[in-house]
């Protein structure tokens, strides 16, 4: 398939800190025991939280936006023991924006790929802006947090609960602009919303969020999540980027994914 041609646009990969975490909640049982070793440890992994920028002739885009530093340091203290985030001044999405010369008042349009608290954390601060979700996921998430008072989970109420917000809730695929498209993904959340950029020089980029953190889920062969809403919905997910990859010889740009962050995307890094 031919990818449209779009000199112009500019993708931006941006850290905002990290979170610590056992890898089981990102790939299932990632060092099984054996009858020789029967007790392997846990691998405890330093998560990045990404955010990617796109700069078009038609106005700016931001996928997805980290975590919310002051409310995370709300959480219960287990939640803080089993997920504890870092992050430094600069890696706040105000100044990372800043170090590519833009204000959160330039950004056009944001997307948050779901409403996990490390994706959607900072929607606040884009309140008078386009905001696109997921409808599914968003429905589950404002359900849970509004039902159950004693919830504590991935999903925060804060991010549901801001005052002159208006959320379009996306059910199917579509372009947003010319040469970037955003695709709806199962299996970690009920639904997802993937980003596929289409650039003049770096070939089409794939980012499909939590619905494929990391490499290593991709494969082949694929390998399940830790933490999966629907195991068949993630099959279903695998197919589809498999076949958009292969359609577009694209890259994929994982959301989670350590190894590629360090050695291939690195922060602030653009591609056109």
């Amino acid at each position: 398939m031919e990818r449209p041609s779009n000199k112009a646009i500019k993708l931006y990969v941006l850290e905002l800190g990290c979170v610590a975490n056992d890898l089981a909640w990102i790939v299932n049982n990632p060092n099984p025991g054996s009858l020789k070793h029967p007790n392997k440890a846990s691998v405890w992994y330093q998560t990045p939280i990404l955010a990617f920028l796109v700069i078009h002739p038609q106005g700016i885009l931001l996928y997805d936006t980290g975590c919310n530093a002051e409310i995370l340091d709300q959480r219960p203290p287990n939640l803080k023991n089993l997920f504890p985030f870092y992050s430094t001044e600069a890696e706040r999405l105000e100044n990372r924006l800043s170090e590519v010369g833009l204000q959160c008042k330039d950004v056009n349009i944001v997307v948050a790929s779901h409403m996990h608290f490390d994706h959607a954390g900072n929607l606040h601060l884009f309140k008078d802006k386009r905001i696109l979700v997921p409808k599914d996921d968003f429905t589950r998430g404002l359900v849970t947090t509004h039902s159950d008072p004693k919830y504590t989970g991935a999903y925060l109420k804060s991010s549901f609960d801001i005052e002159g917000m208006h959320y379009e809730l996306l059910e199917e695929d579509m372009e947003i602009l010319p040469g970037i498209e955003l695709v709806i993904l199962e299996g970690h959340v009920p639904s997802l919303l993937g980003l596929v950029v289409h650039l003049k020089e770096s070939g089409t980029v794939i980012c499909p969020s939590d619905a494929i953190p990391l490499r290593m889920n991709y494969g082949p062969p694929p390998r399940l999540p830790g933490a999966v809403y629907d195991s068949l919905g993630f099959e279903r997910t695998i197919k589809k980027v498999r076949k958009l990859q292969k359609a577009y010889n694209a890259q994929i740009f994982y959301s989670h994914d350590k190894d590629q962050y360090e050695k291939e995307l690195v922060r602030s890094s653009f591609y056109s």
